[in-house]
């Protein structure tokens, strides 16, 4: 099972996990907590970027590649080898905090901001 809570800073999300994982560790789940951006190595490095006050010029679509770019490296290094490890388990949970949006929110949200930074669709005959 894989659990998410997306939420913006100061949302709750840090005060709400530790009481989900208290909670499901009770009902005898195995739990592994993660967040993003970050988790690993090369993910710290890239929340580092995304957090740089100095990079308010950063186009919509780097910033987006760069949670892409973070979100391929976890699942690789951290999510797929938990999950692996327990695959006969029917008890593991993985809990991610996402820092801002989940990838599908992401995606929408950069969609339809004034200035969307993915090219339009082709023209549909009309």
């Amino acid at each position: 099972m894989f659990i998410t809570l997306e939420g913006p800073e100061g949302s709750g999300k840090t005060t709400q996990i530790p009481l989900l994982v208290e909670w499901l560790r009770g009902q005898g789940y195995e739990v592994e907590v993660t967040r993003e951006p970050g988790g690993t190595d090369i993910g710290n490095q890239i929340r580092d970027v995304l957090h740089d006050p100095r990079n308010t010029a950063m186009d919509a679509t780097a910033e987006i590649l760069l949670y892409s770019a973070d979100r391929a490296q976890h699942v690789a290094q951290r999510i797929r080898r938990w999950r692996r490890a327990r695959s006969l388990s029917a008890t593991a949970i993985t809990i991610a905090r996402w820092l801002t949006r989940g990838m599908d929110a992401g995606l929408i949200w950069r969609c339809c901001a004034p200035s969307p930074p993915l090219p339009p669709a082709a023209s549909s005959p009309t």
